[in-house]
């Protein structure tokens, strides 16, 4: 199965450690990035125009999945700042509890937050479109998806990883997130602390990257992937 990367601009060494971790923990991944692919990436791209917001970019980069006729139309959909730390047969369906509780959550952080925003927005749409109690699919690990049903709710705009998981009835076992967040920072109230706790998928942000990098990537992925430049 195609394990397909969003990636933005940039040479991106979030990038080369999660492929080394696919190659090594999910060996039978096809990897794509589509987006903008750094210089020392050697594989398989669809190159998208990364001028636009961070969110606008996203959502061309899935439109650009979805309508390429070479990756398969069940795939796994990754961003390039997820790791797999251990090994995976299959990757399976993951929630974070319901929609409305995380919406909740969150506020309790921020007062007012674009994010938030788009949180609200989704969970309205997906009561408008009769899903009762909608879950919140927002987790920062690999998804598997299917290119046809991506597109349909693409078109809705919104958050797309909740939009495909309850347009779908996808299902799945509820978890807590595995992004690590900067000291400091208000959402390292809810940082997966992945020192002391260990997990097969964990996430990095700008500002915690380094650290787990030192302390985790290095040691457990220290050789160049078959999609590095030598």
């Amino acid at each position: 199965m195609d394990c397909v990367y969003i990636c933005r601009a940039g040479e991106n060494e979030e990038l080369r450690y999660s492929i080394r971790s696919v190659e090594k923990n999910l060996p039978h991944a096809n990897i794509w990035v589509v987006g903008s692919a750094p210089s020392w990436y050697t594989g398989k791209q669809v190159r998208v125009s990364q001028n636009l917001s961070k969110y606008r970019n996203a959502i061309a980069n899935l439109e650009a999945i979805v309508s390429h006729p070479d990756i398969s139309e069940d795939f796994i959909l990754m961003n390039d700042d997820f790791f797999v730390l251990e090994p995976v047969e299959a990757v399976q369906s993951f929630h974070r509890g319901y929609l409305y509780d995380s919406i909740e959550e969150r506020k309790d952080i921020y007062i007012s937050n674009p994010y938030i925003d788009m949180m609200e927005n989704t969970y309205n749409r997906l009561i408008k479109n009769g899903i009762k109690d909608p879950l919140d699919y927002e987790l920062h690990i690999p998804m598997k998806m299917n290119k046809n049903k991506l597109k349909n709710v693409i078109r809705f705009g919104f958050l797309w990883r909740s939009m495909y998981g309850n347009m779908n009835n996808v299902g799945g076992i509820q978890m807590d997130d595995v992004k690590v967040h900067n000291p400091g920072s208000p959402e390292s109230k809810g940082s997966h602390d992945y020192k002391n706790h260990g997990t097969t998928y964990l996430s990095s942000n700008d500002g915690s990257f380094e650290d787990i990098k030192e302390n985790l990537l290095l040691i457990k992925f220290p050789k160049p992937s078959s999609l590095e430049l030598a």
